[in-house]
């Protein structure tokens, strides 16, 4: 589905007007958009199409935010039509990530030539702020391209990871004056620039004089030395170091890495794993200083990892029907079980006990029914428990015979067995 734009003499000089400014961005990309945005204001008009989704993904606490084009500050309706990243749009998205309690780490998936500096600077700092007030982790994918403005975001990251072909650096700024004056003169169209003086007003008629180059000079430079202070305190690098690598060149993912550009070399799927991989195993220290970094994250987050580390500590509980598998003769034993939370092993040591306690009560029993045999009968002392049977030369008699006797000394009939 696309939209038709009007080309109206509005619309094709806000486009031209869109490119003017500092910029870090690859030179090739820029000569192309610009190439775009020229054949578009001298045709009849363009066609954009739908916006395509927009937002981030979580997955086993790694959210992945997608920083793909050319990156502007404030959206507008042609981001879709030329491939542009508004920094505003990306920012909303990643303070919904560390602010959600389900991610612990952001990863930003990165496929862009720069862009503006409005906006990527402001993005990179912000990214970085909220990165260290949250304790979460972040980490750049190179899915192909992280040049000047896109590298500049993937240095915010903590660890910055790049597929075998990406496109690494280009460390550096520029400016893009357009001379419009044959464009305005051709619409009929003249200014008159009233200035108070200096530079002021310098371009304002759409030319390009040579003070304003110099004055442009002058932003690139600082913006220059902005970049490489950046670089040297992400990437952990000494001004030297970072300025040697700042002169506008892009490295493949393997040389970027011997230039401490990048950590390592790995395509996005097994970067995207092994972050996974990495917080879902953490050591004890990590897991006390996560806690202690995020209190308000206990119950949401870390409560769940704390039940399932103590439920896989300890054994499956029986269930009645084990129970009553285990012990078909005690119906008894397993009613007073079936309320313990227990494994079956340790319902099998207290059945033991259970049996132990029993056979004590039986012998206790035993030497009282034998006192009283002797009590009724002297003869009979002596003889041996009232249950067990006799040994030795002792005459072996049943527990019914001497019940029978007993019945007989008080007048009472003899049972049968």
């Amino acid at each position: 589905m696309s939209r038709n734009i009007a080309n109206t003499p509005a619309a094709k000089a806000a486009l031209i007007q869109s490119i003017s400014g500092q910029w870090v961005m690859s030179e090739p990309r820029v000569r192309e958009l610009a190439r775009r945005i020229a054949k578009d204001v001298a045709g009849d008009g363009m066609q954009t199409p739908a916006p395509g989704p927009a937002g981030y993904t979580v997955a086993d606490g790694v959210a992945r935010i997608d920083v793909i084009g050319v990156l502007t500050k404030y959206e507008t309706w042609w981001d879709d039509y030329y491939g542009l990243c508004a920094a505003d749009r990306i920012q909303g998205l990643v303070d919904a990530a560390f602010n959600d309690p389900a991610v612990r780490t952001v990863a930003f998936v990165i496929d862009s030539p720069g862009g503006m500096a409005a906006g990527t600077v402001q993005l990179g700092d912000f990214i970085r702020r909220r990165a260290d007030a949250t304790g979460k982790a972040t980490m750049a994918v190179v899915s192909d391209q992280a040049a000047s403005g896109g590298y500049w975001l993937a240095a915010a990251c903590d660890t910055i990871v790049a597929n075998s072909i990406a496109e690494v650096g280009s460390i550096g700024a520029f400016e893009l004056w357009t001379d419009d004056t044959k464009f305005w003169a051709d619409l009929g169209i003249t200014f008159t620039v009233v200035s108070s003086g200096g530079v002021k007003g310098a371009g304002a008629d759409g030319s390009v004089p040579p003070e304003l180059v110099a004055e442009s000079q002058r932003g690139v430079d600082a913006l220059y030395e902005q970049f490489v202070a950046w670089v040297a305190t992400r990437r952990q690098m000494s001004d030297a170091e970072a300025r040697a690598l700042a002169d506008g060149r892009v490295w493949i993912a393997a040389e970027a890495v011997t230039k401490r550009l990048i950590d390592r070399v790995q395509p996005l799927d097994a970067a995207m794993s092994a972050e996974k991989e990495r917080i879902a195993n953490m050591d004890r220290e990590q897991f006390i200083a996560y806690v202690a970094a995020h209190p308000d994250h206990l119950q949401e987050v870390a409560q769940p990892l704390v039940d399932k580390a103590i439920a896989a500590t300890k054994p499956n509980n029986a269930t009645a029907s084990e129970l009553k598998a285990a012990f078909p003769e005690d119906k008894d034993f397993v009613m007073d079980r079936l309320d313990i939370e227990a494994p079956i092993a340790e319902h099998k040591v207290a059945y033991a006990d259970h049996v132990k306690a029993k056979l004590t009560a039986a012998g206790q029993k035993n030497d009282e029914l034998q006192k009283k045999i002797g009590e009724i009968d002297p003869s009979h002392a002596g003889h041996g428990s009232a249950i067990n049977t006799p040994t030795g030369d002792q005459p072996a008699v049943s527990s019914l015979a001497r019940m029978n006797e007993l019945r007989k000394q008080q007048g009472l009939p003899a049972k049968t067995a």
